[in-house]
């Protein structure tokens, strides 16, 4: 990468070089003066582009060493999500995912009205009752869904219009 910089610079000054001696009319002296005069130019390029070159090299590790250790960390997160996940999967029975999962269901306040059940069969729960309201049912399902262990929610739960009040 640093190279070719270098190598066009040095190619100018060769270019420089050969057009200041071949310069018609010009002293010896005149055509040495020039041809400095175009290799100090060169040199200067040179230097310069080396240290835009050096600047972008240091840039460049600098954003590996970043991308490395956020790397590293997002590892670190998957695992113990990973680890988190597989505790959850160990201690959450059924009867263990039956049993938060009817305490949710009894103890929410928008579900106070509804019967509403849980059966668990490996970490599945299926719902079932009645209630009014299809939002009632998603909502429920959506309460299940966030329990710990729960692997997946099914609905049994059938609507059933309000009984006018007598």
């Amino acid at each position: 990468m640093a190279r070719s910089p270098v190598r066009f610079a040095s190619f100018l000054v060769l270019v420089g070089l050969c057009v200041s001696l071949a310069a018609c009319g010009d002293s010896r002296e005149e055509k040495l003066r020039k041809a400095s005069e175009a290799l100090q130019s060169a040199r200067q390029e040179v230097r310069k582009l080396r240290e835009d070159v050096k600047t972008k090299e240091e840039k460049q590790i600098a954003a590996e060493q970043e991308l490395m250790a956020a790397r590293k960390s997002l590892n670190e997160a998957e695992s113990q999500l990973s680890e988190a996940e597989s505790k959850v999967d160990l201690k959450a029975t059924d009867e263990f995912i039956f049993r938060t999962v009817q305490k949710r269901l009894l103890e929410d306040k928008k579900l106070r009205d509804t019967a509403i059940s849980a059966t668990v069969d490996r970490g599945i729960v299926t719902l079932h009752g009645r209630v009014s309201d299809e939002k009632l049912v998603k909502y429920a399902m959506d309460l299940t869904r966030e329990t710990p262990g729960v692997a997946g929610v099914e609905s049994e739960i059938e609507l059933a219009p309000e009984k006018p009040a007598s």
